[in-house]
């Protein structure tokens, strides 16, 4: 019996703001380079408002967000599932799934839809400012649309970072498990797949 979705990714709903940048910035902002640098929303928009004249371009990002948009362009169906807040950064991760026709299974409460700074260094090497702001309050258990996928997607960023979020990606492992749906899990942030190796085991 077919299911309704090659793939249900939970993720991490976020904007991502790309911008040039030098190694002395990095620096300069105490960012370990190649790695997400998680830091409060206050310091994260003041580095924003700072680097508004070099911003290249602004995308809805996500790991999971972006593997469901690579699936249906190669012709699959895929669902998502996060928690967004109703602000302009919502709002344009909202209409990003409606327009790559990616089953929306989002929630929205009060707050502030995930954000990241993407630095490229001339090296093409990319060093995350992030803060991911609702979606670490995500705790729905998308029963339906697991049990009708035949893999759930997750990152070591959704298991690992402390909230709801990481009580309810163990619960979809488990639920996925119990229903014969195959789970596939990215490696994501070194430092922190480092510091938490025997929780990935």
């Amino acid at each position: 019996m077919s299911k309704n979705y090659d793939m249900f990714g939970i993720g991490t709903a976020l904007v991502d703001y790309f911008v040039r940048s030098s190694e002395e910035i990095l620096i300069k902002n105490g960012l370990i380079k190649g790695a997400t640098n998680f830091i409060p929303r206050r310091r994260l928009d003041e580095l924003h408002a700072g680097l508004s004249s070099s911003i290249l371009a602004c995308f809805p990002g996500d790991n999971a967000r972006n593997v469901c948009e690579g699936i249906n362009f190669l012709g699959g169906k895929s669902a998502y599932a996060s928690c967004i807040a109703r602000d302009k950064e919502g709002e344009l991760f909202e209409s990003s799934l409606h327009a790559q026709h990616i089953a929306s299974f989002l929630k929205k409460k009060p707050g502030r839809t995930g954000k990241t700074i993407t630095f490229i260094t001339p090296d093409f090497q990319r060093t995350f400012a992030a803060d991911l702001g609702n979606s670490i309050e995500y705790e729905s258990l998308p029963a339906d649309g697991i049990k009708n996928s035949n893999f759930l997607y997750l990152t070591s960023i959704t298991l690992l970072t402390e909230g709801n979020i990481s009580e309810n990606a163990r619960k979809a492992i488990k639920f996925a498990k119990e229903n014969d749906v195959r789970i596939s899990i990215s490696l994501e942030n070194p430092p922190m797949i480092n510091e938490n190796k025997k929780d990935l085991r």
